[in-house]
């Protein structure tokens, strides 16, 4: 499913991140919740003119703050080292965090088939609260600034997974 948010309520542009929460309440292996969520083809323009088909350009070093984003996912190594941030709170701690998609599961919506990012039950222990979160680098925060991106999760599965979206001005910010 593609999702569009529309930033609004910034009083002037300012420089902050664009976050993804995996979040699922009594999940874990031993839970009754969650199971596994992708993103993919995550895009980002602060004047909120994205072009329909975005060329994937990543870098190892980005610029510290840009004004426009895209992510295809097609290799998460490279995500720390060009300012993505990510950071498991889940409670207790479970063995995955943040791992490149798994084809198993399903397919991406473009790309190779692998070309996202997952999260799934195992990111908290036992019986768990998942709270694992993706930051995108710097970007520049303004009113109709539009980040689009498609997610899914596994087909038929019975247990609600849930993506947060949310935005920080805090550029230090790890959740």
């Amino acid at each position: 499913t593609q999702f569009v948010v529309t930033i609004s309520g910034v009083s002037s542009p300012t420089k902050g991140r664009l976050a993804f929460r995996y979040f699922v309440e009594n999940g874990g292996p031993n839970g009754t919740n969650g199971n596994y969520i992708g993103i993919d083809s995550v895009h980002y323009a602060c004047n909120g003119n994205l072009t329909p088909t975005p060329t994937p350009s990543p870098t190892a070093t980005p610029p510290p703050t840009v004004c426009d984003l895209t992510e295809e996912y097609d290799n998460i190594t490279t995500l720390l080292p060009g300012g993505w941030s990510s950071r498991n709170n889940s409670q207790p701690l479970g063995t995955t965090g943040w791992f490149q998609g798994r084809t198993a599961e399903f397919d991406s919506q473009s790309g190779a088939p692998n070309s996202y990012i997952a999260a799934d039950f195992k990111n908290g222990a036992g019986l768990a609260t998942q709270s694992n979160w993706l930051l995108t680098p710097p970007v520049l925060l303004q009113n109709d600034g539009q980040f689009v991106f498609w997610t899914r999760v596994s087909t038929g599965s019975p247990r609600p997974d849930r993506l947060q979206v949310r935005m920080s001005t805090n550029l230090t910010s790890m959740d």
